[in-house]
């Protein structure tokens, strides 16, 4: 994942499960550090969208999920040579034993921060020399991989915030690599993946129903939610950031149960394709109202579901046009109040000649008005960045019209791929559109037809 700063929820809210970014600063102001150096620090970080923990205490960033974290800490640095602290100016550093009672190890920080995470040491000249077998500095601190631990001068650490760490559009990890002089880096963050690689990813946590996610190309808190998600189902350590080998296991996976699902979709597609046929043979080729009902209600998108649709307008409007004046008012009435009032007529005038239109009219607002709990999951997988426009430009390359009408687009596409058209966004409609589109993968889309 890219080192990005984002608005993150407030500090109290970090027990629950969403992704936030936090800063932990223990600059001791007006003791340590100038007071007006201290909140030079503070505002440019509550300005850049971090949750801000203040005080030496970790435990805030035990609570992190699948955000970035900062820690910046100022005082002297003390080390054993395995063991280091970053002391405040009125600590006494007589012996790693007191040290330890009143300070937290350095180590402590880093692995906290995890990957991606930054710890910042801003040295103050050292108040005294250290009591028993302690040594002034830091000296090589062991840094966990794709950690960066970052010491320099106190004097340094407002500008170095702001203009490098802070600063829109820089190229941090470029900035990390050449310091300047009064600056030492250890460590070095993680690989910053391309746009390709973080839609690779989304659509892997897609296909694998890791829901909701982008389909944006972008990485960021939404992301970070589904990676963790994953993580935590296969037994990992749910920080929303992938190793290397997890990037493999994920595309691996996605890419078996990828392939499974565009087959899927393949067959079900040439299945309805056939079915779809055979019964515009056998009923709606007729040209009866029974026919082309039976034929609508069961491919309501289908191959002659425009013919079909047009002989009903027909068949219809001469059926209106013969019915007593009080039947063709109560019909018309129906129709405009929609699937209850179309119910009521059918059973208030069952031998009526408009009673056959008024039932499949009903049986077909009833598929889009009663899409069970496909509603809400749209709702939820809709609220993902990114993923109403992508799924419209998935649509678009199966030659649906995606992006001129997507409810009708949606009920097409779940039409032919053997799915209930309600014309909702729901989770296996997704999944089973993003494994037939995958934008990363070899081969292509699928045409509309089912074929690849």
């Amino acid at each position: 994942m890219r080192w990005r700063w984002v608005a993150a929820a407030l500090l109290a809210a970090l027990a629950g499960p969403a992704a936030a970014d936090v800063a932990l600063v223990a600059l001791d102001p007006g003791g340590t550090l100038p007071t007006e150096t201290a909140g030079r620090v503070v505002a440019a970080l509550e300005q850049a969208g971090f949750a801000i923990a203040e005080g030496a205490d970790p435990a805030p960033l035990e609570s992190v999920r699948g955000g970035r974290v900062l820690v910046i800490l100022a005082g002297q640095g003390v080390t054993t040579g395995a063991t280091a602290w970053v002391l405040p100016r009125s600590a006494r550093a007589a012996s790693a034993a007191a040290v330890a009672v009143v300070a937290v190890p350095l180590g402590v920080y880093l692995d906290l921060a995890g990957p991606g995470g930054i710890v910042v040491v801003a040295q103050v000249p050292d108040a005294a020399p250290p009591g028993g077998r302690l040594l002034p500095g830091l000296g090589t601190p062991r840094v966990p991989e794709g950690t960066v631990l970052v010491v320099l001068p106190a004097h340094g650490l407002s500008a170095f915030v702001a203009d490098t760490l802070l600063a829109p559009g820089a190229d941090l990890a470029g900035a990390l690599a050449s310091p300047g002089p009064e600056v030492r880096v250890f460590g070095r963050l993680p690989d910053v993946p391309g746009d390709g690689d973080v839609l690779a990813w989304q659509e892997a946590l897609a296909i694998l129903g890791h829901l909701p996610v982008p389909l944006d190309g972008r990485d960021g808190a939404g992301t970070a939610a589904a990676i963790a998600d994953w993580q935590a189902a296969g037994g990992y350590a749910p920080d929303g950031v992938l190793t290397p080998r997890q990037v493999e296991r994920l595309l691996t996976r996605a890419a078996e149960r990828g392939a499974a699902l565009a087959a899927e979709a393949r067959h079900a597609a040439r299945a309805n394709a056939r079915a779809d046929v055979a019964l515009w043979r056998a009923r709606g080729v007729a040209g009866d109202v029974a026919g082309l009902a039976a034929y609508l209600e069961r491919f309501p998108w289908g191959s002659y579901a425009g013919p079909a649709r047009a002989h009903v307008a027909a068949l219809e409007a001469a059926a209106v046009a013969a019915a007593p004046d009080q039947e063709r008012a109560a019909y018309r009435a129906a129709v405009v109040e929609g699937a209850s009032a179309l119910r009521r007529f059918v059973d208030a005038t069952p031998r009526s000649a408009l009673a056959p239109f008024a039932a499949l009219r009903r049986n077909l607002v009833q598929m889009g008005d009663d899409p069970g709990d496909a509603a809400g999951q749209e709702a939820s997988l809709i609220a993902a960045p990114g993923v109403a426009r992508g799924v419209a430009d998935r649509l678009d390359m199966l030659g649906l019209p995606g992006a001129s009408a997507p409810r009708d687009a949606i009920a097409q596409y779940q039409s032919r791929r053997g799915l209930v058209p309600h014309g909702f966004l729901d989770a296996q409609t997704l999944r089973m559109l993003v494994a037939e589109t995958r934008r990363v993968s070899p081969g292509g889309p699928c045409s509309a037809s089912g074929s690849c």
